[in-house]
C-alpha cells in the first residue's frame, strides 16, 4: 500500500466536491487518449500535443503525475487532501481504477472512501514541508509517510 497527497484543485477549489463526491480527481489533459496510454511518455506526448505552448519541464510533470495517477496509485492506497480554511487533510482510501470523463472540469477520477481527518497543527514542521510540496499528486515516503501512519493509528 502507497501514500499520496493529491492536490484538490487549484487552491483546493474542488476540495468540496471531493469530500461530497468521494473521490479524487486531476485535469491537465482533458484527452480521452490518456486513459489508454501504456507509458509515460505516451502520456507526455499527449499533454504536450494539448499544451503546446507549456515548458518542457511542465510537460513532463504533468505527463508523469497522470502516469501515477492511472498506473501507480491502485485500490487500497490511501490519499490525503488538504483542506486549507480548516486546516485538515482528508484521508481516504483509494476504491476503485481511475476513469476518464471528458465533463468534468478534472476528468480524470478515483473514487475513494473517505476514513477520516488529520489535523496538520498535528504534524511535524518536516511533515508539513514534505505535504505542502507543490505537485499535485506525489507519493509520500519515509519519515513523512511513517508519521502520518502513527497518526492514524493514534499515536501522537
Amino acid at each position: 500500500m502507497k501514500y499520496w497527497k493529491i492536490m484538490a484543485g487549484l487552491q483546493s477549489s474542488h476540495v468540496d466536491a471531493f469530500k461530497e463526491e468521494s473521490i479524487v480527481a486531476i485535469g491537465f489533459a482533458h484527452h480521452a487518449a490518456i486513459a489508454k496510454a501504456k507509458t509515460v511518455d505516451e502520456m507526455r506526448r499527449i499533454v504536450e500535443q494539448e499544451h503546446p505552448t507549456a515548458t518542457p519541464g511542465r510537460v513532463i510533470m504533468w505527463g508523469s503525475e497522470l502516469y501515477r495517477f492511472y498506473n501507480e496509485m491502485q485500490k487500497g492506497d490511501l490519499v490525503l487532501v488538504y483542506e486549507p480554511t480548516t486546516r485538515l487533510y482528508h484521508v481516504g482510501e483509494v476504491a476503485a481504477d481511475a476513469t476518464y470523463n471528458e465533463t468534468e472540469e478534472l476528468p480524470h477520477i478515483r473514487k475513494v472512501k473517505w476514513l477520516r481527518t488529520l489535523s496538520r497543527d498535528d504534524f511535524t514542521t518536516a511533515t508539513r514541508n514534505v505535504l505542502g510540496g507543490i505537485l499535485a499528486l506525489f507519493e509520500i515516503k519515509d519519515s513523512a509517510r511513517e508519521e502520518i501512519e502513527r497518526h492514524l493509528a493514534g499515536k501522537k
